[in-house]
């Protein structure tokens, strides 16, 4: 079983104090939610399990069974999605997904075309992105995160730009592709984005600490 193991971690921003006393192990399958109001640090936390940032103090280590991951190695464990991720505006959305697959494993015989009809894309494929709408681009980051062959996806605030059937889309998407995954949530205590998570990570108990 693959799993994240923090311990005591902290972040700080020069004197300013984030977050500290983080121990948890995260191991799937499950799904988790991160909880906070905007700039408490919730992105910094799911940014920081992701391996993206580094912590102040503690450790994070991940592993694979008995065998530890080397940090610089994590990345091909995950998946991560973020309204903050830029696509390439210039590729259209099959020229997305073929880039992607180059670097991460979607599915099994997953072909290009079934990505698009999964994200509502397929009537766009030769669409170049910078047409496409903030919701487009979301459902396009959303699957593709979702449809990753990796144990571990990350997604930071998923039903941004996403409209009432965006979002029923977005549910939809997380029953059929995380049920054997260990799926971690950062959100803004949105019901529709972590209801269904069965365990929660409130960043306030970790403040000031």
């Amino acid at each position: 079983m693959n799993s994240i193991q923090l311990n005591n971690i902290s972040k700080k921003y020069g004197t300013q104090l984030i977050f500290s006393g983080i121990t948890k192990n995260i191991s799937g399958p499950a799904s988790i939610a991160i909880t906070g109001y905007n700039g408490s640090g919730k992105s910094t936390l799911l940014q920081m399990i992701a391996g993206y940032i580094t912590p102040s103090s503690g450790t994070i280590k991940y592993r694979s069974g008995e065998k530890e991951i080397p940090a610089d190695e994590i990345y091909r464990q995950i998946s991560f999605s973020a309204p903050y991720l830029d696509l390439v505006e210039e590729f259209t959305a099959e020229e997305t997904a073929e880039f992607y697959k180059r670097f991460k494993p979607v599915g099994k015989n997953v072909s290009t075309g079934e990505i698009l009809e999964t994200a509502m894309l397929a009537e766009s494929s030769g669409k170049q992105v910078k047409f496409f709408s903030s919701g487009m681009k979301q459902r396009l980051k959303l699957t593709l995160a979702l449809m990753s062959d990796v144990p571990f996806i990350f997604l930071d605030e998923p039903a941004s730009n996403l409209d009432r059937p965006g979002i029923e889309w977005f549910r939809n998407l997380v029953k059929r592709f995380s049920a054997n995954k260990t799926l971690v949530i950062s959100s803004n205590d949105s019901k529709d984005e972590i209801d269904f998570c069965n365990e929660i990570i409130k960043i306030g108990d970790y403040k000031n600490i």
